[in-house]
């Protein structure tokens, strides 16, 4: 059981390597890419998104805002509370 776990997670450190890796190489091309490029590829512009496109996107995809689950204290995040 133990030599299957230390497999499993030695496959999720080297999935999460990979995925830092492909990251860092589209940081590297944004900050090397030209302004108007990069404004063409995420098809946006410097005054920002048209109100028209906005309303689109947010019909589409909803509104802009993050979402938390449930909270679950730990015993030490419970004592802080007292």
């Amino acid at each position: 059981m133990i030599k299957v776990n230390k497999q499993n997670n030695a496959a999720v450190t080297a999935a999460q390597m990979q995925h830092r890796e492909k990251v860092h190489e589209r940081i590297r091309l944004a900050a090397a890419a030209e302004t108007s490029e990069l404004f063409g590829k995420f098809g946006t512009r410097m005054e920002g998104l048209s109100e028209s496109l906005v309303e689109a996107l947010r019909n589409n995809y909803g509104e802009n805002q993050v979402t938390r689950g449930e909270r679950h204290l730990s015993p030490s995040g419970l004592r802080r509370h007292f």
